[in-house]
């Protein structure tokens, strides 16, 4: 084999590699502000009340009452399960009673006929096992 066609080999070789050395070598990209947990409760928050504003018809005023609603329950919600010196059953036993006063907050915000629907919503969603949408 010629001293030429070796080293044409040997380039070619070298060429085909590159792009696999070069993507291996690509940093992987950062966290987006999105995979931050606030960013995701915030976005839980805003799906829910988009279900509810599809359900139930919420006017602007009732959309942003009820934004406001959910963001005290998730920092309530958050802050029982973060406390360590509780029990699960505990954190639960604290939970429920608050869980009971938002539910009748949201409530509040209501007309009667979107009383009916959110019942019958939160109802099945009781049903399912949760008991907590937001």
């Amino acid at each position: 084999m010629s001293k030429s066609l070796r080293l044409s080999l040997l380039a070619l070789a070298a060429i085909s590699i590159l792009p696999a050395v070069a993507v291996a070598q690509t940093p992987p990209e950062p966290p987006t502000l999105s995979d931050h947990p606030a960013v995701s409760g915030a976005k839980k928050i805003a799906r829910h009340v988009a279900f509810l504003t599809e359900k139930l018809g919420l006017n602007a005023s009732q959309q942003a009452s009820l934004r406001t609603i959910l963001v005290a329950k998730a920092a309530q919600k958050k802050a029982i399960w973060a406390d360590t010196s509780l029990s699960e059953e505990q954190k639960k036993a604290k939970w429920h009673p608050l869980h009971k006063a938002f539910h009748e907050q949201i409530e509040a915000l209501l007309t009667p006929e979107q009383k009916k629907i959110f019942a019958t919503l939160h109802h099945h969603h009781d049903k399912d096992g949760d008991g907590d949408k937001a």
